[in-house]
């Protein structure tokens, strides 16, 4: 589940155990009200340069509590 001011959105994540940056669909994003903190410019992996928004939110895991994590769309 991934939660940010009093908002929730149940979901299945992949998991990356290298990844540094939480990854939501852009309609989780806005349906939490996350609002840009900062940007940050991403590669990809056919070299291609994006720039994605910045936020915070909870993530809870079954199991495992929660978490803060720096999250973009």
């Amino acid at each position: 589940m991934v939660k940010h001011a009093g908002k929730s959105v149940k979901m299945r994540f992949l998991v990356d155990s290298g990844a540094t940056h939480t990854v939501l669909t852009k309609s989780v994003w806005e349906k939490l009200g996350l609002k840009q903190i900062d940007e940050i410019k991403f590669v990809l992996a056919d070299g291609t340069v994006i720039r994605r928004g910045i936020s915070e939110a909870v993530l809870e895991l079954s199991g495992y509590g929660e978490t803060h994590s720096r999250c973009t769309w």
